[in-house]
Formats: C-alpha cells, sequence, structure tokens
C-alpha cells in the first residue's frame, strides 16, 4: 500500500484507538479523527471549532503562571472569539513557547490526538495538557527540567514534533550548562524522557527548529542560539552565520553532503535571513533549486 493511502487508513481509524496499545477510557471524540493524510485531506474537513493559545508574562512585571488560553472559533456558537477557558501551568516563569501534539498523520499506527505538549523555555519543565474535555484542559503530567538533565544532559526546550513511531522528539537549545549546540531530546509514547536522540553533535554549533521526512530517513533542523544567549535578550554581536544540518532520521548521524546554508545579512536598521539551497542530499532535492530570498527579518535595537 502507497503511504499516503495508509496514512488515510490510519486517520479513518483513529478515532477509537488509544495513545500506544493501552485501553481506550474516554468517549471517541470528533478530535481524535483530525489526523489527516495531507494538506488537501485536510482542506476538505470541517473548520475546527477551538484553539489554543499560549499567554505568557515573560519581559513583564507581573509574577504570575504562564497559561493556556481554550478560545472558541466556531463562527455559530454563543462565545465566539472569546477565551472560554485558561489551563494555569504549575509555575511561575516558564515562558511557554512552540507547542505540539502527541500524535499525527507521520504515525505509523492509529492514536488519537489528545495530549498537547507544552514546554517552558526558560524553566527547562515539559507539560503535557490532556484535552479529553477539549474546552477545558487538565494537566497529565509535568516533566522537571532536572529529569531532562539527568538523562538527557539537554536545556531549552524549543520545538515539538511527534515521530513515525509514536515518540515525542524536541529540539533542545542548550546542554546541561545552557551552553550550545544543544540537542534533540526523545519522550517515549507513555511521556517518559527517553534521552538524547542525536548520535553525535559534531559539526552542530546550534540548534532551533527542525522538521523530517520518513519517506526518506532525511531530517533538516536550523541554527538559532544557545539558551545561554537567549535568556539576557538580543546582542547585536551574537548575530553570524548559521546553517542547516541535514541529519540521518533514523539514527541521527549528520549527513555531509548537500549542506544547506542560512545567511544572515545585517542592511541598516533590518537584518534579513535568507534561505540558499546549495545541493541536494542523496539525490533528494530538500526545498527546490532555486535561491529562498523571502526575508525573516526583526528590528535591531538602537
Amino acid at each position: 500500500m502507497h503511504r499516503r493511502e495508509y496514512l488515510a487508513s490510519v486517520a479513518a481509524a483513529a478515532g477509537p484507538m488509544l495513545l500506544g496499545a493501552r485501553t481506550r477510557t474516554a468517549p471517541e471524540r470528533d478530535e481524535d479523527l483530525r489526523i489527516f493524510a495531507s494538506p488537501a485531506k485536510a482542506r476538505e474537513s470541517p473548520s475546527e471549532k477551538l484553539a489554543y493559545i499560549v499567554a505568557l508574562y515573560a519581559g513583564t512585571e507581573i509574577r504570575k503562571p504562564d497559561y493556556l488560553a481554550t478560545v472558541d472559533v466556531d463562527p455559530g456558537s454563543a462565545t465566539y472569539s472569546q477565551v472560554v477557558h485558561r489551563l494555569k501551568m504549575p509555575n511561575v516563569g516558564d515562558e511557554l513557547h512552540h507547542f505540539g501534539w502527541n500524535a499525527c498523520a507521520s504515525c505509523h499506527d492509529p492514536r488519537a490526538r489528545r495530549f498537547l505538549i507544552i514546554p517552558g523555555l526558560a524553566s527547562g519543565r515539559i507539560h503535557v495538557v490532556d484535552t479529553v474535555d477539549p474546552r477545558r484542559p487538565r494537566m497529565h503530567k509535568v516533566i522537571e527540567s532536572k529529569d531532562v538533565v539527568g538523562k538527557a544532559k539537554l536545556t531549552g526546550p524549543h520545538t515539538v514534533h511527534c515521530l513515525a513511531d509514536g515518540r515525542i522528539m524536541i529540539s533542545m537549545l542548550g546542554d546541561e550548562n545552557g551552553d550550545a549546540p544543544g540537542g534533540f531530546l526523545l519522550l517515549d509514547d507513555q511521556f517518559e524522557v527517553a534521552g538524547s536522540w542525536a548520535a553525535s553533535h559534531e559539526g552542530m554549533r546550534y540548534n532551533y527548529d527542525f522538521w523530517y521526512q520518513p519517506r526518506y530517513n532525511v531530517m533538516v533542523s536550523s541554527e538559532w542560539a544557545s539558551l545561554n544567549t537567549v535568556r539576557p535578550g538580543f546582542k547585536l554581536e551574537d548575530v553570524g552565520a548559521a546553517s542547516l544540518p541535514i541529519q540521518q532520521l533514523l539514527d541521527g548521524s549528520e549527513v555531509d553532503e548537500g549542506v544547506m546554508h542560512r545567511r544572515l545579512v545585517a542592511r541598516g536598521d533590518v537584518v534579513l535571513l535568507l534561505i540558499e539551497h546549495r545541493d541536494v542530499v542523496g539525490g533528494i532535492t530538500i526545498i527546490g533549486t532555486k535561491t529562498y530570498a523571502k526575508p525573516f527579518r526583526w528590528r535591531l535595537a538602537r
């Protein structure tokens, strides 16, 4: 069976299935069925009725826990465009950032899209939130930074993606001391720390975002900064050249040929980030054959 056909069949069966092999204890929910084999399939489906947004107090004088806001986005609802629930984190100072689901169309086995994985960039904590009641999510588990450091020697959780085998991968900005290059953390399907993913960090200077293509056993990650660089705030002297490491997805080893680079160019008070594709990897074109010059830009402090 072609992988896309397989994923479509997986998506159709995802609702009544459990995370892993456990017996399902909650009633089947429409939300569990919202795992699609392709963007085209997603566009054919009804619109989402709820949105989850993190709200944080980082950089303010307010000493309160960050929270996850549930927003009603159903135009036919009486509470449309309103925050209908707030789930406060157990601690102050997390600085919630990127977050993701425990399951997606990349999973080989049927899994319910039920748990949100929400890291705290500053605290290093990883929050697992249960959305069995979609309008009123509840805290399922908190993984403390010391537990991650103890098993993986990593800090600064940033980007969350589910993997094809049901595990969770999180890009980490720092080592146990907050210094570069960081690495990639693995959680198992019970949300226990499984350890560090990469076979080696050789040639990797920083870490940031990532995505993978399981068909070709390739993962592309980008570079940003170490945790210790991020915490004090932006400094111009920290701006420099970066690269896009390309790694083998199955074993975490780096692909040597066909490196793609990311360049930062300062022009007056604007910094442009240019994505440049220099070659292909193993005969597979990762981005395309043209140079991408659509800039990501931010104002420099004067």
